[in-house]
């Protein structure tokens, strides 16, 4: 399948998972193809040996970017409480598509959680019994309700889903309390290798506000072990729109640099940038190369920034490193 933007955001706003393979050198420097579907992901991450996107690997055309792409990334919190209203406005500003589900009418609400895409007012196990993941959803679950019974209750429900993360609230105690009952009821073991419980990094986290910080920064940590290369839904909308632009994306990252690979910004033509590669003095150079690319025409290249010692000092970087970019251009079909 042909590699372009455009392709790549339909295929990600229909929720698709892909993975992307981009030349970063050599003389098709910018040539990209897309391979669709969860299998094909698997298929190319074994015919390269990548243990985990995005990744650079050597072929005899030289080397090649992957990158795992998926879509919408989909969170359920399971609780109205003190916890839910902290955590669900960090997760909206993670990027998740957030439903929030408690059985009180009271707690269950779009006006007590307005940074919530969906609030469902119902019993868990009959939400989750109607409950249908979108295609290949990239989905987590976190469970903050009022107690031990519910959280049994939507434990079970959420280990038969596929689930990217799953965060359960409480002490090793009661924790224990939960495991028991639902292997009374069936559940294997090994199924409770899949929840993070007690919820969170150990920060020494009290309050409800501290509690969705170390849940979110569980989220981020955990996610980053195999992170899929993002494409906010401002880029996407962007991309989608725009007559051409310029797409700039670390391909490479050593030293003390502000983003890692796979860090991107868009630039429509004629409209304001999208997404950063670091800021500061550096994201600047990038600005500057993006719309001298932009006047010269659509050709892909890679520039490299470094910024240790003189560099760094002139760029106003305290610390320094070495960055590459490669620019691609977004062109009408």
């Amino acid at each position: 399948m042909k590699g372009d933007y455009r392709t790549l955001a339909e295929l990600v706003l229909s929720g698709k998972q892909c993975v992307r393979c981009t030349r970063i050198s050599g003389a098709e420097l910018g040539k990209s193809e897309i391979f669709e579907g969860e299998e094909a992901v698997r298929r190319v991450a074994q015919a390269h040996g990548a243990k985990s996107f995005p990744c650079i690997v050597e072929d005899e055309g030289g080397r090649v970017l992957l990158e795992r792409f998926s879509g919408e990334r989909y969170m359920i919190v399971c609780g109205g409480g003190h916890v839910s209203l902290a955590v669900t406005e960090l997760c909206h500003l993670l990027g998740y598509h957030v439903t929030v589900v408690d059985d009180r009418e009271d707690f269950a609400n779009k006006a007590r959680f307005p940074w919530a895409d969906e609030v469902v007012c119902a019993d868990f196990e009959e939400f989750f019994a109607h409950y249908v993941p979108p295609q290949d959803a990239d989905l987590s679950v976190i469970i903050v309700t009022r107690g031990h019974a519910a959280d049994a209750e939507c434990l079970a429900c959420a280990l038969q889903l596929k689930t990217e993360y799953i965060g359960m609230i409480g002490s090793k105690s009661k924790n224990k309390f939960v495991y028991e009952k639902l292997k009374k009821q069936g559940v294997d073991e090994s199924e409770f290798e899949r929840v993070h419980s007690p919820i969170g990094l150990m920060i020494g986290a009290e309050t409800p506000e501290e509690i969705a910080v170390s849940i979110a920064a569980e989220l981020v940590q955990e996610r980053r072990r195999d992170q899929p290369s993002l494409l906010s839904s401002k880029m996407l909308r962007a991309i989608t729109h725009c007559e051409s632009g310029v797409m700039a994306t670390v391909v490479r990252s050593d030293g003390s640099t502000p983003r890692g690979v796979g860090a991107r910004m868009f630039f429509p033509k004629g409209e304001g940038a999208v997404g950063t590669v670091g800021g500061g003095a550096s994201e600047y150079e990038v600005v500057k190369a993006a719309a001298k690319m932009l006047e010269e025409g659509p050709t892909a290249r890679l520039c490299s920034f470094t910024m240790h010692n003189g560099t760094a000092a002139d760029l106003g970087m305290v610390c320094g490193g070495d960055v590459d970019i490669l620019f691609e251009p977004v062109e009408e079909e």
